[in-house]
This record gives structure tokens, C-alpha cells and sequence, in this order.
């Protein structure tokens, strides 16, 4: 005998698009009363691997009756503070520094680097330097960050240090005309105001 308390009634999908759910549904109804007991964590890596890594979690709330299981799946999405171009691969990064794709998010930011790597040893600086600028572009020989039109050529990733963030700022109230800023190198600032 089957006992509705037991039986899965409803399930209830939040944080999702149509277009997603379509590509999940089947993966849903497959994971049937699994979804009572697998954890969350292996249900948002499931879900993740199929949608590009653009879950940042997954709430599962269970509500028991004598009609039978609700389940409810509430996915909380990634949050893109930038576009990131690797080698003309095409990813969304979030202020944790982590490579996904959403096609629903269109940041402001831009970052262009040469290697997945150097972004992993450099990340805190790279990301440091994202919420100055609307755009960073990383070259083995030096980094470019745009800020409202206005360019800054830094020196190499392993040579930027707190100094030259704080030189960047001061530099924009200096001198509101130049449109570009060449700190690479020591002891002298070049500027374009043309």
C-alpha cells in the first residue's frame, strides 16, 4: 500500500528561467524522492554542470502532509561583476573570482588575460583592480585599466602593489584632463592629455 505522506506531490522551482528549467526538468523528476536526502551541495554541482556554473546555491525546503511531499528548490544565482575574455574564451566572473556563463547577465566590467593561471595566483589583485575600472587588460609586459575614458598603463601583475592603486586615484584628481596615465616606471609618470 502506498501512503501519500511518502509520496512526492509537488515540486516547486524558484531562480529559474523557462528556457533552464527545460534544460532540468528530466534531471528533476529523475532525482524523484532523492531530492529528500541528497545533499544540497551535490544537487547545486549537478545543476551547475548542466548550467554553466551559474549557481551560487540551491535551498531545499520539504513540507510533509498526509496529501504528500512538497518539495521547493530555491537557486540563488551568481551575481557577474565582469565579462572575462582568456584566450578568446568568453566567461562571467563574480566578486569571489569565480568563471561562469549566464547569457541573462550583462556586466559593465570587462577583463582580458592572457591565462586562467596567472588570473589564479594574481586573483586578488586583478579583482582589486576590477572595482577601480570598467576594464582591465592583462599582457605579460603590463596592465591597462580603463577608467571613464581615461587609461592606466600599469607595470607587470608580479610588480603592482598597493602604491600604484592609490597613485591611480590621486592621479585622476591631479590631473582631470590627461587621457593617459604611464606609471610602469619607477621614479617618473608619463601623461597624455591629448
Amino acid at each position: 500500500m502506498k501512503h501519500p505522506f511518502f509520496q512526492i506531490r509537488e515540486i516547486k522551482v524558484s531562480g529559474l528561467y523557462v528556457e533552464e528549467i527545460e534544460k532540468i526538468e528530466k534531471d528533476i523528476h529523475a532525482l524523484g524522492r532523492g531530492l529528500l536526502v541528497i545533499p544540497e551541495s551535490n544537487i547545486l554541482e549537478l545543476f551547475n554542470e548542466k548550467l554553466n556554473n551559474r549557481f551560487q546555491g540551491v535551498e531545499i525546503n520539504k513540507r510533509f502532509s498526509t496529501e504528500g511531499i512538497t518539495i521547493e528548490m530555491n537557486f540563488q544565482r551568481r551575481k557577474a561583476i565582469s565579462f572575462v575574455n582568456i584566450n578568446e574564451k568568453k566567461f562571467l566572473m563574480d566578486m569571489e573570482g569565480i568563471f561562469f556563463w549566464d547569457e541573462y547577465q550583462k556586466p559593465d566590467k570587462t577583463l582580458f588575460i592572457y591565462s586562467k593561471e596567472v588570473f589564479q595566483f594574481f586573483k586578488q589583485k586583478i579583482l582589486k583592480l576590477l572595482t577601480q575600472g570598467n576594464s582591465v587588460k592583462v599582457y605579460k609586459d603590463k596592465v591597462m585599466v580603463d577608467i571613464g575614458g581615461k587609461r592606466f598603463i600599469l607595470p607587470p601583475l608580479e610588480d603592482i602593489n598597493e602604491k600604484e592603486i592609490h597613485l591611480m586615484k590621486k592621479l585622476l584628481k591631479l590631473h582631470p584632463d590627461a587621457k593617459i596615465f604611464d606609471i610602469r616606471y619607477k621614479g617618473f609618470i608619463l601623461l597624455n592629455e591629448g
